[in-house]
């Protein structure tokens, strides 16, 4: 079950609580009896209905408590914002890609920003021979795209940059990788942020106004974050 599923569950769940409460407190049973009173002159005449008794004020229904939140799993902070891991699975090779997502954006069809773990445990491959895979495999997919490539001297780190874009599918998409050595392996450690198109091509234009500026934070944001540990579980 994914978390989208678990939380209509829990929150339907919450709402017939509240139903069930409300209903509880909908009604409140008394009766009143019918009496007969003399007259002055001794005759018997039906006595006037009583006034109904106010109705007893009761304490407002209970409301059902909002579900706990499920338990996520690992986290970590880009820009001062929280990303929770989503996806992890491992290749056939023996690669594995963790992939964390903002609150509200876990959707694998629309989501604005990610950060990825690509960890390639045991696979005997340098983080230059990972950054060169990488490019080629963009100039393959897509002859058009650019890329920087830059290794740190002192830390060997391997900053990868570029965007791409499908021709027909109204995305276009970002990506930065910093590309290390973790534990004796390789790591890449991934951010990623999409523009969507809405029918007007607008996107482009936003893209083109603002990657300039945010491209450098980016590029240094990622160079500064430490790298998490991988997530060795699937979870999809």
């Amino acid at each position: 079950m994914t978390k989208f599923t678990r939380a209509v569950c829990l929150s339907i769940t919450g709402l017939c609580l509240c139903a069930l409460a409300y209903g509880a407190a909908d009604t409140y049973p008394f009766k009143m009896k019918q009496g007969i009173r003399l007259d002055i002159e001794g005759d018997t005449q039906p006595a006037p209905k009583p006034k109904p008794k106010p109705k007893p004020k009761t304490a407002p229904p209970p409301v059902a408590a909002p579900p706990a939140e499920v338990d996520a799993g690992p986290t970590v902070n880009f820009e001062g914002e929280k990303y929770t891991l989503g996806y992890s699975v491992r290749d056939n090779a023996g690669m594995w890609l963790n992939e964390y997502f903002r609150k509200g954006d876990a959707n694998f069809e629309s989501w604005i920003k990610l950060i990825g773990v690509y960890y390639y445990q045991d696979m005997n491959i340098t983080p230059m021979q990972v950054a060169r895979s990488m490019a080629n495999n963009l100039q393959t997919t897509n002859p058009a795209a650019k890329y920087s490539l830059t290794q740190d001297s002192k830390t060997g780190d391997i900053m990868l940059d570029f965007f791409t874009w499908t021709p027909g599918n109204g995305v276009i998409e970002f990506n930065v990788f910093k590309i290390s050595k973790f534990e004796g392996n390789t790591i890449s450690l991934q951010f990623a942020r999409r523009w969507y198109d809405d029918g007007t091509g607008a996107h482009q234009q936003e893209f083109a106004d603002s990657i300039k500026t945010l491209r450098p934070l980016w590029l240094e944001e990622l160079r500064r974050m430490p790298i998490p540990a991988p997530v060795k579980t699937v979870k999809n």
